[in-house]
């Protein structure tokens, strides 16, 4: 191999003579380029990487260009962002692409509140509903060390009033509850917020959906 210089191009790695070593043994030919994948996150990474190898051929820093932005709905992931997008979860595609509502990472299984629950949660006094609601988003908030949530959690506990006082409850109530607290605690802390939205009433609904779009937009 003496005497030989490498050459870097494109996505190969070529000797410049083309002629076998000393032992008679042949080079490796390169692989093939990357081919292009139906899947527009692909395409896009593809993209990204071809201009990364383009920094690199013309002697740039690496870092010249960022990674891809994620498409709205996944800001924040996997804390903030939305729920799946179902054509990701089924296609691995999204038609809508950037513009798309829901995040487009892979989410992990998480229980969810089952008939019986989501009918004893329409019948729960809302103060009760929403007070439960304040103390998962606290919760939620200091275990992902979210800045700046303190205030729409303050505005969910505001909305729920003074605590509800549990031992009014019967012991099959508060085992309900306690199964109910342990769905609802494996949420994010998005869809926790979301829903604690959907359960408050006037200015606070629209301040709470405010807070959550900056806090996904502090994100970037």
């Amino acid at each position: 191999m003496a005497g030989v210089r490498i050459a870097y191009r494109f996505t190969f790695i070529d000797l410049e003579n083309g002629k076998a070593d000393g032992a008679g043994r042949t080079q490796a030919r390169s692989l093939s380029p990357l081919r292009t994948s139906a899947n527009s996150d692909t395409l896009v990474v593809d993209t990204w990487a071809q201009r990364h190898l383009r920094t690199l051929r013309q002697g740039q820093d690496a870092s010249v260009f960022d990674a891809p932005a994620p498409n709205r709905g996944s800001l924040g992931h996997p804390t903030l962002c939305s729920r799946p997008c179902i054509y990701f979860v089924k296609q691995g595609q999204c038609p809508h692409g950037d513009a798309c509502g829901f995040c487009h990472h892979h989410h992990s299984t998480t229980p969810k509140p089952d008939k019986h629950q989501r009918e004893w949660m329409s019948m729960m006094p809302r103060a009760q509903l929403l007070s439960l609601l304040a103390e998962l988003l606290r919760e939620r908030a200091e275990q992902d060390g979210l800045q700046g949530a303190g205030f729409v959690v303050a505005v969910v506990a505001v909305h729920a009033g003074l605590p509800c006082v549990l031992q009014a409850l019967s012991k099959r109530e508060l085992r309900k509850l306690h199964q109910l607290r342990q769905v609802l605690g494996a949420m994010n802390f998005s869809t926790m917020l979301s829903l604690a939205a959907r359960y408050c009433e006037g200015r606070s609904r629209a301040v709470i959906l405010q807070e959550l779009r900056a806090l996904r937009n502090g994100t970037q």
